[in-house]
């Protein structure tokens, strides 16, 4: 007779279910004037509005980032090219959690924010909100500088970092896996 298997827990078939989803990833950067500057990778950043410009994430409330941060915080948002994985998994909040980043050494100051250099796009801005959502939190931005590089973005997607490329064929797009051992965000 077969051992019997344990029935997944409805948080962990939520859970699977949303890694099927792919994102964007990007790095938050926070300077505190005492604690230093933060960096953790996101997988949960989207545009809420151009007028006015807003954007949002969520962290985990009880990470050092989410900690960091209160209205009025600046951030900086770097949003990763195919060739940053290494950097998304350093900042990952799987296993170290947020980390420090090294001025001027990894990364850029501009628009009074720090930022990634080969990035998709950066954005700067100050948290104007900050609300409890389920067992995250949801931080409101509100963006005052932006640039765009273009290039192709790092996405995460069944726990897996991905780059996409056009094919010379039809112009859609095609994942390629990154190399490296996968360690995403939680």
């Amino acid at each position: 007779m077969p051992t019997p298997v344990a029935a997944p827990s409805p948080v962990e078939d939520f859970k699977d279910a949303l890694s099927m989803l792919a994102a964007s990833v990007s790095v938050l950067t926070v300077d505190h004037p005492w604690l230093g500057g933060r960096a953790v990778t996101l997988t949960s950043l989207v545009g809420v509005s151009l007028q006015p410009r807003l954007m949002a994430f969520f962290l985990n409330p009880l990470g050092m980032t989410s900690a960091l941060l209160g209205v009025g915080s600046r951030v900086g948002i770097s949003v990763l090219g195919a060739a940053q994985t290494g950097l998304a998994q350093r900042h990952s909040a799987r296993g170290r959690g947020a980390l420090a980043f090294r001025r001027e050494h990894d990364a850029l100051e501009w628009c009074g924010s720090w930022v990634y250099p080969g990035s998709t796009a950066w954005l700067a801005g100050d948290v104007v909100e900050l609300r409890t959502v389920g067992d995250h939190r949801m931080v409101v931005v509100g963006v005052s500088a932006t640039r765009a590089f273009g290039g192709q973005p790092l996405v995460y997607s069944a726990r897996t970092y991905a780059s996409l490329r056009a094919s010379a064929e039809d112009g859609t797009a095609a994942a390629e896996t990154a190399n490296a051992p996968q360690a995403g965000p939680s």
